[in-house]
């Protein structure tokens, strides 16, 4: 066991001294009390609302009943009931059936609460020089696993129906999530390549249409929601560390200090989060940022097409290219909701699937469990003028909106401006 840093410790206190139970014997649990025991927090017992489970141990650790429960918080304010559900709708009813049995105290346990206190304090705990090597060995490990997976699901979708495919590629945050619902509902015949054009392999369709949709967003409003997904995601946290530690002209150690010393809080630092993805995207591309969609564009250019080298229709939103076999329907997200007949018409037109008449959404930050820290952050983050200037310089900018339109990103994003601000990681 690695020795725990003094500060460490520290922010954990909290929970050291409570007695904690755990309401919901399930597979989130697990992950809490794998993080508890590094800090050597001890579980006294999961609850749970089925019978079947009372008496049953898990990790070791007893299940007992609500009822149980209520017995023991009984003149013991030491007890912290922790609940570990990721439904909103469960949440509610378990804190209303806390309030009714008298238990105040309680928190809520959603992976917000797990990934933007625990996970980024666990990994940094363990990062050091000596566990970079197997932290790198293991990220290869999923990308290959991920791709292995990828090929699986592209074979069986050609193989469902090999004359009607609809292929999804777009930019992380314009809206990927909520066309793979809508097209899963509309029983469409479909692929998402997840944002990686370089998994698109066109020897291997036999359509003589080759249909593709992609898209492109704000810069800015696409990098925060990013920066936000991020957090979500435990791989997230660690490749947005891994990325500055390497990419940083600081050594190892020093990278990793000055992570430690942003991310060692129980209170996630979102402007610090958020800056660090600016950084990462600057520091790969030699000192200059440029945004992520410039970058995914360039390599859409490589891998399928130069959709930038086709004229775009600003005013309605959407362009459908013809070239060779392909047709691809590019689209703004701003104008989503407003061009659906028309995206039903190019994924559904040759009998794949039924016709749709709204959205499925999907991924919605305003709908998520870190739905109040990303409003929040929306209307105080900070942006050196520099950034602002990069995101809407960006050449696609320019080409897939108008004049008009970018002014009203910038009319957006121009208060947030602060001349003095210094982004801490450049």
């Amino acid at each position: 066991m690695i020795d725990k840093d003094a500060d460490l410790i520290k922010q954990m206190e909290f929970y050291k001294h409570k007695k904690i139970v755990l309401w919901g014997a399930n597979d989130f649990c697990i992950e809490i009390i794998t993080l508890f025991r590094q800090f050597n927090i001890d579980i006294l017992a999961f609850c749970d609302n089925n019978p079947a489970k009372w008496g049953d141990k898990v990790e070791g650790i007893s299940i007992i009943s609500p009822k149980e429960l209520e017995d023991l918080y009984i003149g013991n304010n030491d007890i912290l009931v922790i609940i570990a559900n990721e439904s909103l709708s469960s949440i509610n009813e378990i804190s209303k059936q806390l309030d009714n049995i008298g238990i105040t105290g309680y928190i809520i346990a959603q992976n917000t609460w797990l990934n933007l206190q625990l996970v980024p304090l666990n990994i940094l705990h363990e990062l050091n020089t000596s566990t970079l090597t197997w932290y790198v060995s293991k990220q290869k490990l999923v990308v290959k696993r991920i791709q292995c997976q990828w090929n699986l699901n592209i074979l069986e979708a050609i193989d469902n129906n090999p004359t009607n495919l609809i292929v999804l590629c777009l930019p992380g945050k314009t809206g990927d999530n909520t066309l793979n619902y809508t097209l899963s509902a509309s029983k469409v015949n479909y692929i998402n390549l997840w944002h990686l054009s370089k998994r698109f392999e066109i020897d291997l369709l036999t359509d003589p249409i080759i249909k593709i949709i992609t898209a492109v967003r704000d810069p800015l409003s696409q990098c925060l929601s990013s920066s936000y997904e991020s957090i979500n995601k435990k791989n997230k946290w660690l490749g947005q560390f891994m990325a500055y530690i390497n990419n940083a002209d600081k050594t190892p150690e020093e990278a990793i200090k000055q992570l430690k010393d942003a991310f060692y809080t129980t209170e996630f630092n979102s402007q610090a989060f958020f800056d660090l993805t600016v950084a990462n995207d600057t520091l790969a591309n030699n000192n200059h940022y440029k945004p992520y969609i410039t970058t995914f564009l360039e390599n859409f250019a490589e891998d399928i097409l130069d959709i930038t080298a086709y004229p775009f229709d600003k005013e309605k939103g959407y362009t459908i290219i013809k070239e060779g076999r392909l047709e691809i329907f590019v689209y703004q997200l701003e104008k989503l909701n407003d061009i659906i007949p028309e995206l039903s018409e190019f994924a559904t037109s040759r009998g794949g699937g039924q016709s749709f008449t709204e959205l499925v959404n999907g991924n919605i930050g305003e709908e998520k469990s870190y739905a109040e820290s990303y409003k929040r952050t929306k209307k105080e983050i900070i942006i050196t003028q520099e950034y602002f200037d990069a995101c809407f310089d960006a050449p696609y900018v320019h080409h897939f909106y108008s004049e008009a339109d970018i002014e009203k990103f910038k009319a957006r994003w121009r208060p947030h401006i602060k001349e003095d601000y210094k982004n801490l990681w450049l």
